[in-house]
């Protein structure tokens, strides 16, 4: 609970206390006012411990799902893996209705295992192929950890969307992505490393640009003064130009097919 319950809590009775003791001379205190007093802390006691059942409930349910998840994805049942996984998620995000009572450090662990739940889901929903489904948990396990959360988990998360992302075409928001997770954690390998894998396949696009545009431009431009004397080959400069577009092609496919074969930020927590 947060600590100024309790406070709270301890303020009223030294009052109350005090209430007595200076009162002793002309009201002295009795016993039903000793028992009143403890059957009050008694209640208290009750009300304390019930309203820790649903909190209890809520992590222990998340952690029992996560669990189940991690075992149904060790035996390749894919489907049921994400179902358990989402129930973990659902069970903690119900400590987000709690938050009137809980201190600091019970909704940060309601947070972290919302995260994992939904992180882990997605290595699944790759698996699966379904970049929308897995770009969605990415993007609601980083929400569950906010701009404070753990830099670890918050880099994996941006990893794993980055991957749904760079699979759906979408390389602008990918690389932003990537170059959130490489702030979060500059040592990490993979992520720099794709980072210059995207960069080297925007060089080899602009530079196929730029060629196409002076194949266009003058090339052209002399081969119409030339005429029929110094004829034209076009099916050699065709061949060039696919030999280019197949290039840039193959750097593309060689980014997307390395990416799931990334291992540290892909694995479950």
């Amino acid at each position: 609970f947060k600590w100024g319950w309790l406070f709270a809590w301890g303020l009223v009775m030294g009052l109350v206390m005090l209430v007595h003791v200076l009162t002793a001379a002309v009201a002295p205190t009795t016993w039903r006012d000793v028992v009143t007093l403890v059957l009050a802390n008694m209640t208290v006691g009750v009300y304390a411990v019930r309203a820790r059942a649903p909190i209890a409930a809520a992590l222990g349910g998340a952690r029992t799902f996560k669990e189940a998840g991690s075992v149904a994805l060790r035996h390749g049942k894919l489907d049921m893996s994400v179902s358990q996984y989402d129930a973990g998620a659902t069970s903690a995000a119900e400590l987000r209705a709690m938050a009137w009572k809980l201190n600091a450090r019970a909704m940060r662990l309601g947070r972290e295992l919302q995260a994992a739940c939904r992180n882990n889901a997605a290595i699944v929903l790759l698996k699966q192929k379904e970049w929308d489904k897995a770009e969605e948990a990415c993007s609601q396990a980083l929400y569950s950890l906010g701009a404070d959360g753990e830099p670890l988990s918050r880099a994996k998360a941006l990893y794993r969307r980055a991957v749904a992302r760079l699979k759906q075409g979408h390389m602008a928001t990918a690389r932003a992505d990537l170059r959130a997770a490489h702030a979060l954690q500059p040592t990490d390998r993979e992520v720099e490393g794709l980072l210059l894998l995207l960069q080297h396949g925007e060089e080899r696009r602009r530079e196929g640009v730029r060629r196409a545009d002076w194949h266009e431009g003058p090339q052209a431009g002399r081969a119409d003064l030339r005429g029929l004397a110094e004829p034209a080959r076009p099916e050699e400069a065709d061949e060039g130009d696919a030999d280019e577009e197949r290039g840039e092609g193959l750097d593309d496919h060689l980014v997307l097919d390395r990416l799931l074969g990334r291992r540290r930020l892909l694995r479950r927590r």
